[in-house]
């Protein structure tokens, strides 16, 4: 049998393997997503599929604009804001040109990496045991382990089908490098990395673990070790270019600052108990001791078997976090807080438990070589029949671990909604809309929106069919104009919003979701039509209007400002820290009490300046524009770190105007009476009250249990809230 006609049974075992695991969604490719076990995994699974449509069509029709991306609007590099996979192109990019369906390209090739993770590992360990059961095993328990599919909602994540062939390759290249391996090396490392920011910080990593065992195999070889280590280099090349948007934008400011994100690595950092406990759960009962055996495996060299561990180490220290020491017992900052603090983009990592994933893979190998090892011994001792039936026992306790450790299997799935009241909108602007931007109402202020996060993913889904600028958009790290569009979008139909989106962007088309604004289309049907704007379709509740006029004269200095705010907001308002006596004013809200726990309100509020100086909010610039921020405050005095981000007031506002303004506000989820409390602030210098300024207001309010609301009602009549002097 030739080379490549004896991996033939490998690749039909996988390809079975990957059909059974994902069941069903594998015979549904083109009209069905992964169920998501929350809104905001399905939020992210709508970003996934609009992201790989995007850069798959990008880098065929405008690679050299493929982050300026539609949604966002008019922001600059939209897709900075995330993650870009572009090295899932080679997979996602002919599949969309073939079927135009972003649906199944997504499907497919969430598919297919986990087809080659399974392929590249079995080949790893190929490449060191000629057995192939122990590569079998070694793909398996890598590539459908649960934690590693995610409930095949997390792509950006998972597509770590290269890293077998980066370990692989990089250990040919130190012990006998050709011209095919070193280029191999090249290209498998630099297409890793594009498939995705998170996994080039993960991928680095584990290099670096590999770094140390490659010289030391190439010196036993008889060669520097510089080889491998400059083709490991040579790979970031392109990479490297496709990284300056990103440190462009990082330049700005508009990434989370060290000190904040940081903060957000401890809520998502994985103990070394944790890490352990995760690694040893599921398939872990098997790959646990098969990897303790593949250490002991001596047909490896020890430079090998030393570098998965490691790896291995690296990975599970920087799971831990920024809150693990460098030393126990010290307080000198651990490796995470280090990177973050000097590798431009690190920071952004955000979950550091993401770095198990390189545990796993150390593992899977190791496994690998575990079971060739313990197949040898056996065979050896008593004979080649008892080692292949070891084998295959092991093997059919490894597919039984994998489906026994899945959350759900099958696979729960859901439709994608395709008749007219869902893409209707859409469909009738793909065929009128010829240019200017998209807005969708309602627009999304929180991701703790669940109906508006659901819809904005929906809305960028429906970007990728009409091809229009799209205002609205998510992702983990909006643009810096985002939360300003956002506050506009809010206080539609006021004139004053209309105004403001058709000076600063190119609004052309507003897709009203009345279904979704059951208490507000009547007053949205009625300000839209006095501002001029023109009903060109409806389906179902879903209504598409036009500005009557042209709009975007200044949108060049909105992206400007985004790009450098120089002093002053649009309005031409100096930017800077408000003095105590400019930090006067007032804030009312229209409440009735008594609130559920854990509810969801829109609450008007009206605010006035009562100051002799205009305070800034008409700008992108967090630091100094003055923005409305809530907190409650249990009956202990105990400040709840829930439940309402600030929103920016989203215009300048002179002394002795009065704003009027909608704000989110969720209430907290253990019931009793709460203070709830409204003011100003800039987020540079803190709230207005805490530094000698007013426009502060508490009020108390009663939460109450669903089950309990209409006991509690009749306790405490309906009404507005007392307003503590």
């Amino acid at each position: 049998m030739t080379p490549w006609k004896s991996h033939l049974p490998a690749l039909g075992f996988f390809l079975v393997l990957t059909t059974m695991v994902s069941w069903p969604l594998a015979t549904r490719l083109g009209d069905m997503l992964p169920v998501a076990a929350n809104p905001w995994l399905r939020a992210d699974i709508d970003l996934l599929v609009w992201i790989l449509a995007w850069t798959s069509r990008a880098i065929i029709t405008a690679p050299l604009e493929i982050f300026e991306a539609t949604v966002f609007h008019p922001a600059p590099l939209a897709l900075t804001a995330s993650e870009n996979l572009i090295g899932l192109t080679p997979i996602s990019t002919p599949v969309l040109l073939a079927t135009d369906n972003p649906i199944f390209t997504y499907n497919f090739t969430l598919l297919a990496v986990t087809f080659l993770t399974a392929y590249t590992a079995y080949r790893a360990v190929r490449d060191f045991e000629d057995s192939l059961v122990a590569g079998l095993l070694a793909g398996s328990l890598l590539a459908f382990d649960p934690l590693l599919i995610h409930q095949w909602a997390r792509l950006h994540e998972s597509a770590i089908s290269l890293f077998p062939l980066v370990f692989m390759l990089s250990f040919r290249v130190a012990r006998k490098p050709t011209r095919a391996n070193f280029c191999g090396l090249i290209l498998v490392t630099s297409i890793q990395i594009l498939a995705g920011v998170y996994l080039a910080f993960i991928l680095g990593t584990f290099a670096a673990g590999l770094a140390p065992g490659l010289i030391w195999q190439a010196h036993q070889a008889g060669r520097t070790g510089a080889r491998p280590l400059a083709a490991l280099l040579l790979g970031t090349l392109v990479p490297g270019i496709v990284s300056i948007p990103y440190i462009t934008r990082q330049a700005g400011g508009t990434y989370p600052e060290l000190q904040q994100a940081l903060e957000i690595a401890n809520l998502y950092s994985s103990s070394l108990g944790q890490s352990l406990l995760a690694l040893s759960s599921g398939t872990g009962w098997l790959t646990a001791p098969l990897a303790i055996l593949g250490m002991a495996n001596r047909n490896i060299p020890t430079a090998i078997r030393l570098s998965l561990l490691l790896s291995l180490s690296l990975g599970l220290l920087l799971a831990a976090g920024p809150q693990t020491p460098l030393l126990p017992g010290t307080e000198i900052p651990g490796l995470y807080q280090g990177l973050a603090s000097i590798l431009p983009g690190f920071a952004t990592m955000r979950a550091p438990a993401r770095f198990l994933v390189i545990c796993h893979i150390c593992l899977a190998l190791l496994s690998g070589l575990g079971a060739a090892l313990l197949m040898r011994t056996l065979a050896r001792r008593y004979g080649a029949i008892v080692s292949r039936i070891s084998g295959l026992a092991l093997l059919t306790l490894a597919i039984a671990l994998i489906f026994g450790s899945q959350t759900v299997w099958p696979i729960p799935t859901t439709k994608v909604p395709r008749g007219p009241f869902f893409l209707g909108a859409y469909q009738w602007l793909a065929a009128n809309g010829t240019d200017g931007a998209v807005l969708e109402l309602p627009a999304m202020q929180s991701p703790l929106e669940k109906k508006p996060l659901a819809q904005t993913g929906r809305a960028m889904r429906g970007a990728l069919r009409h091809g229009l600028p799209l205002i609205n958009g998510y992702s983990g790290h909006p643009p810096p104009s985002h939360p300003l569009l956002m506050a506009w979008a809010h206080r539609i139909p006021q004139a004053s919003a209309l105004e403001d989106f058709c000076q600063y962007t190119d609004l052309r088309w507003i897709i009203v979701h009345n279904g979704m604004l059951p208490e507000r289309e009547e007053s949205l049907q009625h300000g839209l039509a006095s501002w001029g704007l023109q009903e060109r379709a409806r389906f179902g509740r879903d209504v598409v209007y036009e500005m009557p006029r042209a709009c975007g004269r200044d949108t060049h200095r909105l992206r400007e400002h985004i790009i450098s705010p120089e002093g002053t907001t649009l309005a031409n308002t100096p930017m800077r820290a408000l003095v105590p006596e400019e930090r006067n004013g007032t804030i009312t809200a229209d409440l009735a009490p008594p609130w559920f726990t854990n509810s969801v309100h829109w609450v008007d509020l009206t605010i006035q300046n009562q100051s002799k100086v205009t305070w800034p909010g008409m700008t992108a610039d967090r630091e100094h524009a003055v923005s409305i921020r809530a907190q409650w405050v249990s009956a202990a005095g105990i400040v709840n770190p829930c439940c309402s981000l600030p929103m920016l007031l989203g215009r300048d506002l002179g002394p002795g105007e009065i704003l009027h303004t909608p704000f989110l506000i969720y209430a907290p989820s253990a019931p009793g009476d709460w203070t709830l409390e409204l003011g100003l602030e800039q987020r540079g210098s803190g709230r207005f009250i805490d530094t000698g300024g007013s426009a502060y207001q508490r009020y108390t309010m009663p939460l109450v249990r669903p089950d309990a609301a209409v006991t509690e009602k009749t306790a405490t009549p309906a009404g507005l809230p007392r307003q503590d002097p």
